[in-house]
């Protein structure tokens, strides 16, 4: 048995839907911000009654949350498949590990740099 919703949903041209589905959309992230705002506020409250801040709670290194992890580009291509790289750093992938055992050098790998 469709509950009353579904039988509107259901009724509903394509364009329709997709109308709804942003407005619902919008909701739903409006929802989050508010009620992250009220969380945020209660746990201020809670900080305070035991004569803390909360910034000093949270946020005691203000660069830690921007730090992105930084990623180690391609050193290495593996000369039957270019779509297979490798760092040089880590673990010697199978492909590697093959050609040099086939007499390759690491050298005939490196991928040159402008």
């Amino acid at each position: 048995m469709q509950s009353n919703l579904e039988t509107q949903l259901s009724a509903m041209s394509l364009p329709d839907l997709l109308n709804v589905q942003e407005h619902v959309k919008g909701l739903i992230h409006s929802r989050r911000r508010s009620q992250q705002k009220e969380l945020e506020n209660q746990v201020r409250e809670m900080a305070r009654a035991q004569g803390l801040e909360l910034e000093g709670l949270v946020l005691r290194d203000k660069n830690a949350a921007r730090r992105t992890k930084k990623v180690a580009s391609a050193q290495y291509r593996n000369p039957k498949n270019p779509v297979q790289t490798w760092s040089g750093l880590g673990k010697r992938p199978n492909w590697l590990k093959a050609y040099l055992s086939e007499g390759g050098s690491l050298e005939e790998l490196k991928i040159a740099t402008n």
